[in-house]
């Protein structure tokens, strides 16, 4: 398990099993109902607008977020 300290480094893991998994933006876009931009701004490691949307994205993708 890695400790992520920044929302780079999230939207970078996030971004890797996306295109890992053939993935495309829009796809998960619309898994989640949200727009492609909205992928395409957290995955130039901006941010999120939501953060439903954000656990939302890390749950569609397989990924767990444990906080301490």
């Amino acid at each position: 398990m890695n400790e992520i300290t920044s929302i780079a480094e999230l939207s970078e893991i996030a971004k890797a099993h996306r295109v890992q998994q053939e993935i495309t933006q829009d796809e998960l876009a619309r898994s989640l109902g949200v727009t492609r931009s909205a992928i395409s701004y957290f995955e130039a490691k901006k941010s999120f607008r939501k953060f439903d949307d954000l656990l939302a994205l890390i749950h569609a993708l397989g990924l767990k977020l444990y906080l301490k």
